[in-house]
């Protein structure tokens, strides 16, 4: 069965057990040469109110669902706030996201106090029951859903790409970690496999086969 209104309309309600999302933070700088480099350039930007108010629990699977979150080091309260008001249960870091140049020398990037590097992507699950050199990512459960793969790495290291574009890596250590169906959630490329969502869906190509929903 399919999302009839709302914003995630076209998805499969209740559908995906495993959930990347990217969400479009606003972004606070100190100087203009800091707002020439900040999301409001690249995308479309959301208030923390209206990315709480996205009805992620509509695309959680009856089984429940893991959800890897991707966080820049100032908003980490504020996506902590989202991933609980979702009904997801904080885990661990996920992954995190070492950039690098093109020479293989680490990126470094801005911040407010020691300049960044690293992003990262954290895990949640479901019960039902600033410019960065390192990423990270939440990961954040609901239900129960099982880890399929147990050798999974944490650290990515891997060149700096376009603004916002994630590393390929991301998607196939997902894969890995659990079972599908899959679904990346403000995508800004295609992936094998994987349903894509956003307005940017097709911003960097990949596979034209791929599901993509706006």
């Amino acid at each position: 069965m399919l999302i009839t209104s709302g914003p995630f309309t076209g998805l499969k309600k209740n559908g995906y057990r495993a959930i990347l999302m990217d969400v479009p933070w606003q972004f606070l700088t100190r100087s203009d040469k800091g707002k020439d480099r900040s999301p409001e350039q690249h995308y479309e930007v959301m208030t923390l109110d209206a990315i709480k108010a996205l009805p992620i629990r509509d695309l959680v699977h009856p089984d429940g669902a893991v959800l890897h979150f991707w966080v820049i080091d100032t908003h980490v309260k504020m996506a902590l706030d989202v991933v609980e008001d979702y009904g997801f249960t904080y885990k661990t870091v996920g992954f995190y996201w070492a950039k690098t140049n093109k020479d293989g020398s680490f990126f470094t990037g801005m911040g407010f106090w020691t300049r960044a590097n690293p992003e990262h992507a954290y895990e949640a699950y479901f019960a039902d029951g600033e410019d960065h050199t390192v990423e990270r990512s939440f990961l954040a459960t609901i239900g129960h859903p099982k880890r399929t793969g147990k050798d999974v790495p944490r650290l990515i290291v891997a060149p700096r790409r376009e603004h916002s574009r994630k590393p390929d890596e991301i998607y196939e250590r997902i894969e890995r970690l659990t079972d599908g169906p899959y679904l990346d959630l403000f995508s800004r490329q295609y992936r094998p496999g994987w349903t894509n969502w956003g307005l940017e869906a097709d911003k960097f190509g990949g596979d034209p086969e791929a599901e993509a929903l706006v």
